[in-house]
């Protein structure tokens, strides 16, 4: 009797230590939760600004005007780029893995897809559905735009509910390296704007092709002209003013005064 008495006092010893351990960790737990999720959100607000203030409202769209974009996929065609390929451009990968609404909110941006104004609004949305509704929902339906606006394949196919399912991220990525690629505008680290597969900032002077000088309207310099009374304004064919210098002429007995076509003085 006396081992199973001293069993049994140890097991509600046990049983007393258990209580006022979890009643210690729901303590911990909240403290954690009201510590962490305004950082959260502070850290979001931030991050946020700074995107906007240096992707969203300064990279490329594809209805800017003078901008080409590569549309290099066929209706019957998926992305050029492959998943498995996200660790080409370090920064896009990094950013789909660590920064994924404002990643996401870029690629749309880019192609126009939502406009810069409402992107911060997105991004918000983005976080507050969380990971499993967007990338249940949102990303499979998104994968297929992204890839229209490309100028591939239209519709949602298994394969695209697949792939945004299990490989969110590695979808995220692609669509961001396919988006950036047709503009030749990609986002670095510290969202900075590099020419894609090149450190070219973007908005640097650019060479314009031969072939659409002739289609850039042409300039001519208007000036405004003092004609004295010994000028005389006359236009040429292409219509530019022509100034013709009427010069005093003695005439003397010898000299016949007369005048040519165009009313200008000739001695003969």
């Amino acid at each position: 009797m006396g081992a199973f008495a001293e069993f049994v006092e140890k097991w509600g010893n046990i049983e007393s230590y258990n209580t006022l351990y979890n009643e210690n960790m729901e303590d911990w737990y909240f403290a954690f939760l009201a510590v962490s999720i305004p950082i959260f959100w502070l850290f979001a607000v931030v991050f946020i600004c700074i995107w906007k203030k240096r992707v969203y409202s300064r990279k490329p769209t594809k209805k800017d005007a003078g901008r080409i974009v590569n549309l290099t996929l066929t209706p019957n065609e998926d992305y050029a780029e492959t998943m498995c390929s996200c660790f080409d451009k370090p920064a896009i990968c990094a950013h789909a893995c660590f920064f994924t609404p404002c990643r996401v909110v870029d690629t749309y941006v880019t192609l126009d897809l939502i406009t810069r104004e409402i992107a911060p609004f997105v991004v918000f949305v983005i976080l507050c559905c969380g990971p499993y509704i967007f990338g249940c929902l949102v990303n499979p339906i998104m994968h297929t735009q992204v890839r229209a606006a490309l100028g591939g394949k239209k519709g949602l196919g298994l394969g695209d509910l697949c792939k945004s399912w299990f490989c969110q991220v590695c979808t995220i990525s692609q669509q961001a390296r396919a988006a950036d690629k047709a503009m030749n505008a990609e986002t670095k680290f510290c969202c900075s704007l590099r020419e894609f597969n090149s450190k070219t900032p973007v908005g640097q002077p650019i060479k314009i092709v031969a072939d659409y000088v002739d289609h850039l309207p042409s300039i001519v310099e208007e000036k405004d002209v003092y004609v004295s009374p010994r000028h005389k304004d006359t236009t040429n064919q292409d219509g530019d003013a022509v100034i013709v210098e009427e010069k005093d002429v003695d005439v003397s007995p010898r000299h016949k005064d007369t005048t040519n076509q165009d009313g200008d003085v000739v001695i003969v």
